[in-house]
């Protein structure tokens, strides 16, 4: 039961992605971009990933209201 309510989930979340995805604002295709790496494991843990994440992407939402 729990892997089809984890399975549902997944599909569900990959039809909002692409529904976001289509709508054309480009911050939206950055943020998927870095959203995937940052579960990626490496040699940063993946809770640092998360953090750097949301940093650099306060930076460019402010960089993007200067242009």
């Amino acid at each position: 039961m729990q892997n089809k309510k984890i399975e549902d989930f997944g599909k569900h979340r990959a039809e909002r992605n692409d529904i976001i995805l289509d709508s054309g604002f480009k911050n939206f295709k950055k943020y998927f971009a870095s959203d995937k790496k940052a579960y990626l494991e490496g040699f940063i843990p993946i809770k640092n990933n998360e953090l750097i994440r949301f940093e650099v992407l306060m930076m460019l939402r402010s960089m993007d209201e200067l242009v």
